[in-house]
């Protein structure tokens, strides 16, 4: 598990073009639920459906900023993955930062990701 100074100062070194994947969502209000109560469970899902750890002693919660942020390990190499979501609770709309060494790997899980969170 990570300290916040220790995955910004990882994840700062991972900024490349080959590093860095990015992938858009946009939620849906799916039967009684609402954008924000699904909005709310989104790092719960992340932590669910990936083998990532929330960073800051298994902090569920957003940051101010509306993002939350994770580390984990590919299985096969334990290369270091550092995945930021952000997402407005207002409109819906984010997107699933991956910083990796392994470019295919973060793209794969940049759509697995956003293809968990969008239900």
């Amino acid at each position: 598990r990570m300290k916040r100074a220790e995955f910004v100062a990882a994840a700062s070194r991972l900024q490349g073009i080959t590093q860095r994947t990015v992938s858009s969502f946009a939620l849906k209000a799916a039967g009684s639920k609402s954008l924000q109560q699904i909005n709310a469970t989104l790092p719960a899902v992340v932590v669910k459906s990936a083998n990532l750890y929330p960073i800051d002693n298994n902090n569920l919660s957003w940051k101010s900023d509306n993002s939350c942020d994770f580390s984990g390990k590919l299985p096969a190499s334990t290369t270091p993955v550092f995945v930021t979501i952000n997402a407005d609770p207002g409109s819906g709309t984010g997107s699933v930062v991956v910083l990796c060494d392994n470019l295919m790997a973060a793209n794969s899980l940049a759509d697995y990701l956003k293809k968990s969170v969008q239900g």
